[in-house]
């Protein structure tokens, strides 16, 4: 009985003990700090001394005297505290590491400092400057990282994963969306003959045995549907077609894969995110602008949001116009304001954040006089916690870096001397993909 082997364990000590006992317990939960009662031998032994000795002067009980919480940190200020108002006249810490991290606690935190305290100097624009198209993807996936990276060769330091020297009984997000994009691709490029599950096995990707079953399963259930909604809309043989596109001050070039005779099908196994729609965006704008003639549509194909669903999720991009014309004209006016964005961009960070920006602007879409609501919505998507939305935008370690941990959304306009604002840069960006979205 585990019960009773602890209470001997401790009979035990008490009986070696000849002048002093201490016993040590963990008082508090190490994610909330709520207190934890000790173990129950402990805590008969605590009821059993309370019984029998009375309280001394100034202790309101017997526990409260014989009993101190120690600091989880060493460098916690009670550390420090003189014998006289310590709790229990313990001796203060001497160790001088420790005393500057005290010193910094009872100090405060100090006010935070602009990562750019003005705009860097801008790249010469001419017009044969050239944009590649996926570089101008890459910008608007993420335009502090991009900054970063790019301008100052600053990559923003992310938590490594360490590797794992044991099976996993279930498998994580990240392994479980590697699981289903394998039997995706496998399936998109017509390789379903065999079972893929040996090769998922010997990656690593998948557990051996029956273990791995479950999850199998549910990612063939989900690659089923994302497969059977892509082949519904696909039709006709696939080109590559040139993107060379001339603006004011820039050449936009590139190359699109695989576009059939309606225009592009983009296929994924993940979630339809904004920052996966801006790129596919961008990629629908550039195809229109160089080839306007037949009309070309994207689609957008992938998981259902709602994750209980084992279906698939499809967004249809339309025509951006009934002529050629129009369609040209709309193309080429939404580039050239992206690209001036883009260039912008190249001198300071653009308060430009896919998810985040994509609330804001899609609720003003519906309802364009609710503005304090449509920043709600946009914080929401922004801000993160420590459960449910860790990966947030404000978590994000460039987002970090650039505008500070924790910064509430409405305060990026004063962290950063930028001309832009958030909620007007939302509209601008996703308020022309909206209107032919559905």
């Amino acid at each position: 009985n585990p019960a009773v082997e602890d209470r001997s364990l401790l009979l035990e000590a008490l009986l070696c003990a000849r002048e002093n006992l201490i016993v040590l317990y963990s008082g508090r939960d190490i994610h909330s700090n709520e207190a934890i009662e000790p173990a129950v031998p402990v805590g008969e032994l605590l009821e059993t001394i309370e019984k029998s000795v009375s309280p001394p002067a100034g202790h309101s009980s017997v526990r409260d005297a014989i009993s101190y919480a120690h600091p989880l940190q060493p460098f916690s200020p009670r550390n420090f505290q003189p014998a006289s108002q310590s709790d229990n006249n313990l001796e203060p810490s001497f160790h001088r590491g420790h005393l500057a991290g005290a010193q910094a606690l009872a100090r405060g935190s100090t006010r935070w400092k602009p990562f750019f305290d003005g705009p860097l100097t801008s790249p010469e624009q001419t017009e044969s400057t050239t944009i590649d198209l996926q570089q101008l993807a890459r910008f608007f996936a993420a335009p502090p990282a991009f900054l970063l990276r790019n301008r100052l060769n600053i990559q923003p330091p992310r938590d490594e994963q360490a590797l794992k020297d044991r099976e996993q009984a279930q498998l994580d997000h990240l392994t479980n969306w590697a699981l289903g994009n394998s039997m995706l691709q496998r399936r998109m490029r017509g390789e379903a003959q065999t079972d893929p599950r040996p090769q998922l096995q010997a990656r690593g990707i998948l557990q051996m045995g029956n273990l791995g079953l479950p999850a199998f399963n549910i990612a063939a259930q989900q690659t089923n549907a994302i497969v059977l909604a892509a082949t519904a809309t696909r039709s006709g043989e696939t080109q590559t077609l040139p993107i060379d596109i001339s603006l004011q001050n820039a050449r936009v070039v590139g190359t699109l894969h695989d576009v059939g005779p309606q225009g592009r099908l983009h296929v994924q196994y993940g979630l339809l995110r904004p920052k996966h729609k801006i790129v596919q965006w961008l990629m629908h704008l550039a195809m229109t602008a160089a080839h306007p003639d037949p009309g070309y549509e994207t689609i957008l194909v992938g998981r259902h949001a709602d994750k209980k669903k084992m279906d698939a999720q499809a967004i249809h991009i339309g025509p951006l116009g009934d002529e050629p014309t129009t369609r040209s004209a709309t193309a080429l006016a939404t580039l050239q304001d992206l690209v001036a964005l883009y260039q912008s961009g190249q001198t300071l960070p653009i308060p430009f954040f896919p998810a985040a920006s994509f609330a804001y602007a899609k609720h003003l879409f519906s309802n364009a006089d609710q503005l304090d609501q449509a920043m709600t919505k946009a914080e929401k998507k922004w801000a993160s916690d420590d459960f449910h939305n860790k990966n947030a935008e404000d978590n994000d370690p460039a987002n970090v870096l650039v505008y500070g941990a924790k910064c509430p959304l409405v305060q990026i306009a004063t962290r950063q001397p930028t001309p832009f604002e958030f909620g007007p840069t939302a509209e601008a960006i996703w308020g022309p993909y909206l209107r032919v979205a559905k």
